[in-house]
Formats: structure tokens, C-alpha cells, sequence
């Protein structure tokens, strides 16, 4: 059978992955490396110089990005597959 003019069009579908999932999945890959993936508390006085995620290097004890955009960091370093999607949940 060939396709069909009419036939629906394929949706893609994205399989949810929440965000402590994430955060784990990724550190678990920055512990050999010595570094980690932080989330900030709401109520955090660093909340502002820091954004609501950052990553730390414990070796140097610094911050090495701060304010990240946690899907788009996950995506380009690879921690995040083109078919998942950061679920809000």
C-alpha cells in the first residue's frame, strides 16, 4: 500500500521527563568531573546573582554558569534527547 494523500498527519509526541529526573540524570554524569547541577530555593538570598539553576564546581568551589535555562542546557550538553520533553509536573 502506498500513502494516501488523506492519510492524518504523524504527530510527534514527546515522552515527558520531569525535572528531578533531569537534575539526577545529569548529575550523574557531572560527578566524575567534579561538578554538579544546582537548583536555587525560592526563598534563597542568591536567588537573584544565581537564577534558578546553576552549576558549581566543587574543585575550584566556584560557579561556573549561573541563570541557565534548564531544557536548553540539557539539550546542547547532551543530557536531553530530541524525543523527550522537560515535563512541568
Amino acid at each position: 500500500m502506498g500513502s494516501s494523500a488523506l492519510a492524518p498527519a504523524r504527530t510527534v509526541e514527546r515522552c515527558p521527563v520531569s525535572e528531578r529526573a533531569l537534575l539526577a540524570r545529569i548529575n550523574r554524569n557531572l560527578a566524575g568531573r567534579g561538578q554538579s547541577l544546582r537548583r536555587c530555593r525560592r526563598d534563597s538570598l542568591s536567588r537573584n546573582a544565581l537564577g534558578r539553576h546553576f552549576l558549581l564546581d566543587f574543585r575550584s568551589n566556584r560557579v561556573l554558569e549561573a541563570a541557565l535555562d534548564l531544557e536548553s542546557w540539557a539539550r546542547s550538553a547532551g543530557f536531553l534527547q530530541a524525543y523527550e520533553a522537560l515535563s512541568d509536573v
